[in-house]
């Protein structure tokens, strides 16, 4: 059978058609998730705002395109690629679902957390005893942080679906990793918060931390070795 040989730039418009396509369903499981989960506070909300929405929905449908061309690009393996494309496309909804209502669904997390148990069975990424070193160690990490601080300030710092995405991505990438997530999610939260500040001047008491966990996840994804490497070499 003859492989029908297309130029390249016909290939980049497909999957930037088929990007856009998932990045609709994507929005969707944004949109309706948070209200499968928890009617009451979905009938409780005000009224969408169709103007943030909108932006949203072309946010998303563009990032999940690049995204795909960018997992294409970067992976030879086609499990691996169908890894990648879990991993990333999970950790898109999961970040925007955060921005919008602070909340980090189970009905993802956890499957998440287990498909990254899956997935190293048969140590693609990592071995299985890291992967599972690194579900346990990213639940118990932020779940000291948020006790210490909690009895610290009487407040809480963060929620247990944060403790979830953490454990989910440790799951995925390992427990070398975890140490990388704190410090690059953490890292990332604090520039961003200061850049709102100074352009609004106006503190929030609740900042949603899971978006930033999620761009840590996809950052290190792409350039796990790369860290891993710099770990070992200039800090063990």
């Amino acid at each position: 059978m003859e492989i029908i040989k297309l130029p390249l730039w016909l290939w980049y418009l497909i999957l930037m058609l088929v990007g856009l396509c998932i990045g609709y369903f994507l929005n969707v499981a944004i949109d309706r998730i948070p209200g499968t989960i928890h009617r009451q506070w979905q009938e409780e909300t005000d009224k969408p705002d169709n103007k943030k929405n909108s932006l949203r929905y072309l946010i998303v449908k563009i990032l999940t395109a690049l995204m795909v061309q960018v997992i294409m690009i970067s992976f030879s393996s086609s499990f691996f690629r169908f890894g990648a494309f879990i991993l990333i496309f999970c950790l898109i909804v999961l970040a925007f679902i955060d921005l919008e209502t602070k909340l980090l669904p189970d009905i993802i997390t956890l499957p998440l957390l287990w498909c990254g148990i899956i997935f190293n069975l048969n140590g693609f990424l990592i071995p299985l005893n890291f992967s599972v070193l690194g579900a346990v160690f990213g639940y118990i990490s932020l779940w000291l942080i948020y006790w210490i601080f909690k009895l610290v300030t009487k407040k809480e710092g963060m929620g247990y679906g944060d403790f979830k995405l953490m454990a989910a991505l440790g799951s995925w990438l390992g427990v070398e990793a975890v140490p990388i997530l704190m410090l690059l999610s953490s890292s990332l939260a604090i520039i961003f918060y200061t850049i709102i500040w100074f352009l609004k001047k106006k503190a929030y008491a609740l900042i949603a931390f899971g978006p930033y966990l999620a761009l840590s996840g996809g950052i290190l994804l792409f350039f796990h070795s790369e860290f891993i490497y710099f770990i070992e070499k200039f800090i063990f």
